[in-house]
């Protein structure tokens, strides 16, 4: 007869890594914030696991009495897990799509950044000839 122990082969001990990265700054006008997170999580069953890449932008302009503010924090969720009928979720919940939603958010952050440095500083784009 053998003597297998079902929650070893099931269960295992789950690591975690988290890590950041962020800038700040500004001037009297323009005050920025932008930061890249990850999130990677073992799960306790054998074959799950949990990871996050995550952002965060925001930006305020003070131009006299008003007070223009943008916050973006866009992120992907790639999960595998396992369902209560023991199946596993292989796809990732869709992670093409949410790339994708993450690149627009960044564009669209990057012409807003531009589009307010021009007017409120005045800063001009110059291409290289």
């Amino acid at each position: 007869m053998v003597d297998t122990d079902w929650q070893d082969e099931i269960f295992r001990t789950a690591g975690m890594q988290n890590h950041s990265v962020s800038v700040s700054g500004g001037s009297q006008k323009i005050k920025y914030y932008a930061s890249v997170d990850y999130l990677s999580q073992d799960g306790v069953i054998i074959n799950s696991d949990f990871t996050r890449y995550s952002s965060r932008f925001n930006l305020d302009v003070t131009e006299g009495i008003f007070k223009f503010g943008l916050s973006l924090n866009p992120s992907v969720t790639i999960e595998n897990a396992v369902n209560s009928d023991g199946a596993y979720n292989k796809d990732g919940g869709g992670i093409m799509l949410q790339l994708c939603i993450v690149l627009l958010y960044f564009l669209f952050t990057m012409l807003m950044v531009l589009f307010v440095l021009h007017r409120m500083l005045g800063v001009r784009i110059r291409r290289r000839h």
